[in-house]
């Protein structure tokens, strides 16, 4: 399913879905590898060609290609079983070719990030940086260089005593609309705690700043994961005259679960405006979705005229 939100005149709309794709058996992604094939390669200690089914992975745009990372299938390709199984995340990077409509495995050179799933990938200045996941140690900062296909870390777990957003997962992120970084909000901390708290990672400095909420009468999100993001343009519809600065970063953030671990599904979407270096804030509730989503995405687009 999917709706349209419109954010100058709050407008939603039920789109059109394309068909469901199978979840069971030799599930794969579009022109992937089929999980027998997959269970065959891995067996022999070799990378399939073209990812396997997966879940909680991250894919990007970058140069009109789609890279995608991480991710579990719960131990079906590795451990050759239906059950959850430790050890069956993943850390391949694959790129998808919409042109050719082919994928390619990318073997990148140096050392990578641990496995992980639930993590968070976004695009800042040729890289993909990705943070967290589920495991405790994967509070780390990593950057994938789209050039030179090389991995580096920006920053090891820096847990929450000491000024960090420890590890977590099921978060979102959004790059900085500056360039300078990315901003992380809510999530669930590996101890379990959910989190409405907003994290800024600077990769000059590569340094975490807390972003305090300066809001008052629960005018922001409750604390949620599994929700999505999306970055939106700084308009002057969209409150980006109001007191922000140039270096302000806007975003639509929608849905999550506002409980755990039993899941209480929110309807709400919020429009988030936050300059990350003086931490000028606008929170400004939207209009509801129809339903409340968790895991699920938000994409922008823009219809061009002429």
């Amino acid at each position: 399913m999917m709706w349209k939100l419109g954010l100058l005149n709050g407008y939603q709309t039920r789109g059109q879905c394309p068909p469901r794709v199978p979840t069971h058996g030799t599930s794969c992604t579009v022109d992937g590898v089929a999980a027998a094939a997959a269970q065959t390669s891995y067996s022999k200690k070799v990378t399939p060609a073209a990812p396997c089914g997966r879940y909680g992975a991250t894919a990007v745009v970058y140069n009109q290609q789609l890279w995608l990372f991480g991710g579990t299938d719960g131990g079906f390709s590795k451990k050759h079983t239906s059950k959850s199984k430790s050890g069956s995340d993943m850390d391949e990077v694959y790129m998808y070719d919409p042109g050719k409509h082919s994928w390619t495995f990318m073997n990148a050179r140096g050392k990578k990030p641990a496995p992980r799933y639930l993590h968070s990938a976004v695009v800042v200045d040729n890289a993909m940086l990705v943070f967290g996941g589920t495991e405790k140690t994967a509070g780390d900062v990593w950057s994938f260089s789209f050039r030179k296909l090389s991995w580096t870390r920006l920053s090891h777990p820096v847990a929450l005593s000491k000024g960090g957003p420890g590890s977590m997962y099921a978060h979102c992120a959004v790059a900085a609309a500056d360039g300078t970084g990315f901003i992380v909000h809510g999530g669930r901390h590996v101890d379990g705690d959910l989190s409405d708290v907003m994290w800024y990672f600077d990769t000059h400095k590569r340094l975490w700043h807390k972003l305090p909420v300066h809001v008052m009468h629960h005018s922001n999100p409750a604390p949620r994961f599994f929700h999505a993001i999306a970055a939106v343009p700084l308009m002057r519809q969209t409150g980006g005259k109001s007191g922000t600065t140039k270096g302000a970063t806007a975003a639509l953030i929608v849905g999550g679960s506002t409980r755990s671990p039993v899941l209480l599904c929110s309807t709400e979407s919020w429009l988030l405006i936050v300059d990350p270096h003086t931490n000028d804030q606008i929170w400004k509730r939207l209009p509801d979705l129809p339903y409340g989503f968790h895991y699920h995405q938000v994409v922008r687009f823009e219809l061009l005229a002429g």
